[in-house]
């Protein structure tokens, strides 16, 4: 999901890069990304997506990064480390009883100002003055070939932290890579009313001249 309007309000062309988040080891930063270039091109605009910080979870995906980001790029081990303890965070979040809740909790709870970063081996601001933000949410809740739980699944925190992080270093411009299956509110509702006119854009596997795959996908 692109914020469009952002596209033309920020023109990003100021140098100032991007913020990903949930990298999927850079998958949603560079398919996201393009779709932000294309955005912008269409508008004659020249757009800076040179990465600033990237968030990533899993360990064999950060030590593929730190070989492909650049050196000046922080990487950031969890998301949930916005909270400080990410662990208890997750925890406290996602034993509230339903989506709202759980959205309220983690809206409330405060957020560090530096983060644990592995490429500098030191903490570092966690606001970069970045001017977009490339966020690849987990799809196992939503996807036909993961729990399909929907907004009661066990990655809702993880999209709670990454509008929490967003409302607390705003950016011009948004964009949301998931499985089409994924709730069309929730990157509002995550993000709040600083981001607004969110726009979506489906993508096939045939798009960026991939025509097999792995298993048979449903509309």
């Amino acid at each position: 999901m692109l914020g469009r309007a952002g596209v033309e309000a920020s023109l990003l062309c100021n140098g100032i890069g991007s913020d990903t988040d949930c990298s999927g080891g850079a998958a949603s930063w560079e398919t996201a990304g393009g779709m932000i270039m294309v955005a912008a091109h269409k508008r004659g605009l020249f757009c800076d997506l040179y990465p600033r910080m990237v968030s990533e979870k899993n360990t064999a995906m950060q030590h593929m990064l730190l070989h492909r980001i650049p050196a000046d790029c922080c990487l950031q081990r969890d998301i949930l480390g916005i909270y400080g303890d990410a662990p208890a965070a997750y925890q406290y979040i996602y034993e509230q009883p339903d989506f709202r809740s759980r959205l309220s909790a983690g809206q409330a709870l405060p957020i560090v100002d530096y983060i644990d970063c592995l490429s500098h081996d030191r903490p570092c601001p966690l606001r970069n003055g970045s001017g977009s933000r490339i966020i690849g949410w987990p799809c196992q809740d939503f996807s036909v070939a993961g729990n399909q739980l929907m907004l009661e699944g066990p990655q809702t925190p993880v999209a709670i932290s990454v509008g929490r992080k967003a409302q607390a270093s705003p950016v011009p411009l948004a964009c949301v890579e998931c499985t089409s299956k994924m709730p069309l509110s929730l990157p509002s509702d995550c993000f709040g009313p600083r981001y607004v006119d969110w726009a979506p854009f489906y993508s096939a596997p045939a798009d960026v001249n991939c025509d097999f795959i792995r298993r048979d996908r449903h509309p």
